[in-house]
């Protein structure tokens, strides 16, 4: 699979009643505050976020804390994260946010999850 390794891009669509965030290209330091500026302006009355992070092929912490810091507006349990990246996978788990997000492969296994009410052990959540 040929992942973009340009710039970074983020589009936003809604699906089966849920909104994708699809996140393409390296998600690092820089390209941060695009991301959040689009993420805050988001209506957070959706059934569930899916992050798809299938085209993307680098993510580093400024990244992850920017999905930190959605799902503590949104809530953990509201989102799933698509991931196909062996590495950006390997890096989830070793920082334990298999922990807090599920970790998906496929889209209809994200919307599952969130419509299960998927539990993790843990929560940003208050």
């Amino acid at each position: 699979m040929n992942k973009p390794v340009g710039p970074f891009e983020i589009t936003i669509q809604e699906s089966d009643g849920f909104t994708v965030i699809q996140l393409k290209g390296k998600f690092i330091y820089g390209q941060t505050d695009t991301a959040r500026q689009k993420l805050n302006e988001l209506d957070i009355t959706s059934n569930g976020y899916i992050f798809d992070l299938s085209q993307l092929s680098f993510i580093d912490s400024t990244g992850i804390g920017t999905l930190i810091h959605f799902s503590k507006r949104v809530g953990t349990k509201k989102i799933a994260i698509l991931v196909l990246d062996p590495l950006i996978l390997q890096l989830f788990t070793i920082s334990k946010l298999h922990l807090i997000f599920p970790l998906v492969s496929t889209h209809d296994e994200a919307v599952r999850k969130i419509k299960d009410g998927y539990q993790t052990p843990f929560t940003f959540d208050e």
